[in-house]
């Protein structure tokens, strides 16, 4: 009794989450190759879409989702499910902050202040964010619609 379009019992906009996040997650690849490249445009782009497309699928899909597990998920707090929820939660959380904050970083003349100095460290634990908050949400997806 699938209402989704992978087969699964999730929903279709869980589905088209799924799919976003893999194809944003090629993104950052992207992202990563041409800041290898120093093509330093190109990098600000996509990582400027990629950061908005995750808010919108962040604020769209994943929080109305969030907020209808949360009681099941306050309620078992050390089984294997709700850890994995706030897992994926807390990091995803923190890594689309700090996208946020490296675009606003790019695209906007921060004051010294306010900007890192070690940007090429600050990106790539984002990057290891995002890969973990994507894994803590396959694992999440499969384990509520397989």
């Amino acid at each position: 009794m699938s209402t989704g379009f992978l087969g699964t019992r999730a929903s279709w906009a869980a589905d088209l989450n799924l799919i976003v996040q893999i194809v944003l997650l090629v993104g950052l690849v992207v992202d990563r190759i041409l800041a290898k490249r120093h093509n330093l445009t190109g990098h600000h782009t996509w990582m400027t879409a990629v950061v908005a497309i995750d808010a919108v699928m962040i604020i769209a899909i994943m929080n109305p989702s969030f907020f209808r597990l949360l009681p099941f998920a306050w309620q078992r707090l050390g089984a294997l499910g709700p850890m994995v929820l706030w897992l994926h939660a807390v990091v995803a959380l923190l890594a689309e902050l700090m996208g946020l904050y490296a675009v606003l970083a790019v695209r906007m003349d921060l004051p010294e202040s306010l900007r890192t100095r070690r940007l090429k460290w600050f990106m790539r634990i984002n990057f290891l964010l995002w890969v973990l908050a994507l894994v803590a949400g396959i694992v999440l997806y499969w384990g509520r619609y397989m």
